[in-house]
């Protein structure tokens, strides 16, 4: 039994940093995806693209980090509250087969 609590205690802490890093992506998804964007801008041989193409880029960006945000505090989430309900309810409810007579 101490193993099963081993394991489960490192999965809720996995996917509690796991959710954090998600959180914090998904927060500063704007800053970053802007950051991305003006790198790509910079990086290019002008120096500079058009508004429309700038904006689309943005765009692209900032979803694709929100998206991998979201998927990560979901994942994690998920995984936090199976270990969390894991842990705690572990040999709370046993079945008791019925006797035959």
């Amino acid at each position: 039994m101490k193993i099963y609590n081993r394991i489960m205690l490192a999965i809720l802490l996995i996917s509690l940093s796991v959710m954090l890093a998600g959180y914090v992506q998904l927060n500063n998804s704007v800053t970053w995806g802007t950051e991305n964007a003006s790198k790509f801008v910079k990086g290019q041989p002008a120096g500079s693209v058009d508004i429309g193409q700038y904006n689309v880029m943005l765009d692209g960006h900032i979803s694709q980090l929100r998206w991998k945000g979201g998927i990560m505090l979901f994942i994690s989430g998920s995984a936090l509250l199976l270990s969390f309900f894991g842990l705690i309810f572990k040999n709370t409810a046993k079945f008791v087969y019925p006797r035959k007579s």
